[in-house]
């Protein structure tokens, strides 16, 4: 599946996708993977927190 900006549909493509607003925009350097993993947190709380704050699945990269 592919999301509305092209790319294919990854589990951290939320952090990458140029249809995320800024307000949720991750600042992916120095380390995107430093960034990725404080994001995720700990059980992937804050990754679940972020899908459902930018309802990103249901309004950005929706299945189509």
């Amino acid at each position: 599946m592919f999301c509305f900006c092209g790319k294919e549909k990854e589990p951290n493509h939320p952090f990458y996708c140029r249809r995320v607003p800024p307000q949720w925009r991750l600042k992916l350097r120095p380390s995107s993977g430093v960034a990725i993993a404080k994001a995720i947190g700990k059980n992937f709380e804050r990754y679940d927190q972020l899908i459902e704050s930018s309802r990103f699945f249901k309004n950005i990269c929706t299945r189509h």
